[in-house]
């Protein structure tokens, strides 16, 4: 498959904005040390530099109700992929592999992204949970749903304004089962053109990371743009071309079920 390799730097992308939303196809994968995204976003996240999050506790994943939250953005590899229908004829998709470590229930989500703007797309944003899903193979959906999306700037990261797109309640909610692997999938919606990419996270332990533990090598890449057909994420052959995409800045929030015993009392 033939990709553009952008990535993260202090500079401005050396065409307009409306180019870049109208004319100019996105590429698949951005990488630290390219261009990625125009200067109209400077200064969004104002006070938040070199990757320190606003908050120890992202403000998309409460304590009560996150249930996973992968981890910060690692700002010093700088890689992302593609997740966006950007409206004009590209759609990138990049599925998110999970394990609960208990039976759970979903209410909401989001997918922290490199954003060419800082507007929310069309409602309703769709969110899907699939399994099953191999090199190749689109699995089966197991819960299809959309929510009304938000965003946020949460961080900024050499040069990339990272936004959390966020779904607050799901329309319908979505039951997993404990240490069941399950891959998401939340895809901001344009009209416009305008994209955005899912960013990935590196460090182990994952910076800021919440909930469920993080599960690497477990993610998807799906694009018939890019001649992506549910290709691995992750190494030399992967969608990211070697350059990370281990595991992405991605929460769920919800409630646990609580654990039922085995045993009956017989009645008497």
């Amino acid at each position: 498959m033939t990709k553009i390799l952008f990535a993260l730097a202090l500079v401005a992308m050396p065409v307009s904005l409306a180019a870049a939303q109208g004319r100019v196809a996105p590429p698949a994968t951005l990488r630290q040390g390219q261009e990625i995204l125009p200067s109209s976003n400077a200064g969004a996240a104002k006070g938040n530099e070199d990757g320190i999050p606003l908050k120890a506790d992202p403000p998309f994943c409460p304590r009560q109700t996150c249930l996973y939250y992968a981890g910060d953005f690692d700002y010093t590899e700088g890689n992302g992929l593609l997740n966006a229908n950007s409206g004009t004829g590209t759609v990138g998709q990049v599925w998110v592999g999970v394990k609960p470590a208990r039976d759970a229930v979903v209410t909401g989500a989001t997918f922290n992204e490199c954003m060419t703007t800082g507007q929310v797309g069309t409602n309703p944003t769709p969110f899907e949970v699939r399994v099953g899903i191999r090199p190749g193979q689109a699995g089966k959906a197991v819960c299809t749903t959309s929510g009304t999306a938000t965003i946020a700037v949460y961080e900024e990261s050499q040069g990339c304004f990272q936004w959390s797109y966020t779904i607050k309640k799901l329309t319908k909610s979505c039951n997993l089962r404990k240490n069941a692997v399950y891959f998401v999938n939340l895809l901001p919606t344009y009209n416009d053109g305008s994209f955005g990419y899912v960013t990935d996270v590196e460090d182990k332990p994952a910076p800021n990371h919440h909930g469920w533990r993080n599960i690497l090598d477990a993610s998807y890449f799906n694009s018939a743009d890019f001649g992506a057909n549910y290709e691995p994420t992750w190494g030399s052959s992967g969608a990211c071309d070697g350059y990370g995409c281990d595991l992405f800045s991605i929460a769920l929030t919800g409630k646990e079920k609580a654990a039922t015993s085995a045993f009956r009392v017989p009645l008497r």
